[in-house]
């Protein structure tokens, strides 16, 4: 526990509608499991924001099942590896590190 209440950060879109983004680094190639879930599911609470939307980012290769299962249960959006690589369009010449 780090006392970030479980957010890294919260961002407010142009109409002042707020989402919390919690980060989880990885140094294997392994999944992220669920507790970026847990982690938003009490940021939400701490900071009184019943209506936040909650985003998960990790570096790892995707989400375990059980953390896909309760994010769709509870409106949390995943973003992996792929995500961020595919969003670039790779037109920097981004190369994933993990795929030598």
């Amino acid at each position: 526990m780090t006392g970030d209440g479980g957010a890294d950060g919260i961002l407010y879109d142009p109409f002042g509608n707020p989402a919390i983004v919690q980060l989880k680094h990885r140094q294997c190639d392994g999944r992220c499991g669920d507790e970026p879930i847990d982690d938003l599911l009490r940021a939400r609470k701490a900071y009184t924001m019943p209506t936040a939307t909650l985003f998960a980012v990790t570096n790892a290769k995707g989400y375990s099942a059980k953390a896909v299962e309760r994010a769709d249960r509870h409106g949390v959006t995943l973003i992996c590896r792929a995500n961020l690589i595919s969003w670039t369009g790779n037109s920097a010449g981004v190369i994933d590190p993990l795929d030598r």
